[in-house]
């Protein structure tokens, strides 16, 4: 029941190129993935470029809800689809004051992001 319940709740399945958030929107949620990919895709110019490929296991969405901000990319959900479970701002804020471990992956997750360089067209995924 509790299960269900949850699943309804925080879990979502997404079909292949769904749109889980767009570059601009404002952040309510982070996402890790339970199974499929996810694309992050950002415009440059007038193109799309995808910076990143995420697999099972990997988050995503994190840093607006630590900045309040907007999104900074557009994920979209890989080429077998994606399931998802959402995190909002209050499950996160939970889950940092509570879990040390959650916390210490999502820094070492943002750490690992800024200290990649950003692609350029010839290099990026897919």
């Amino acid at each position: 029941m509790y299960n269900e319940k949850f699943n309804e709740r925080f879990v979502r399945q997404h079909a292949p190129g769904d749109v889980v958030f767009r570059e601009g929107d404002r952040g309510h949620a982070m996402y890790v993935v339970l199974a499929g990919s996810i694309d992050i895709v950002k415009r440059n110019d007038a193109e799309d470029l995808c910076i990143a490929n995420l697999g099972t296991g990997e988050m995503f969405g994190e840093m607006a809800l630590i900045d309040s901000g907007t999104r900074m990319a557009t994920a979209k959900a890989g080429a077998d689809g994606a399931k998802l479970m959402s995190i909002d701002q209050a499950r996160f804020v939970y889950m940092v004051g509570q879990q040390p471990a959650f916390a210490l992956a999502v820094m070492q997750t943002m750490a690992k992001r800024l200290a990649k360089p950003a692609p350029t067209p010839a290099q990026t995924p897919n």
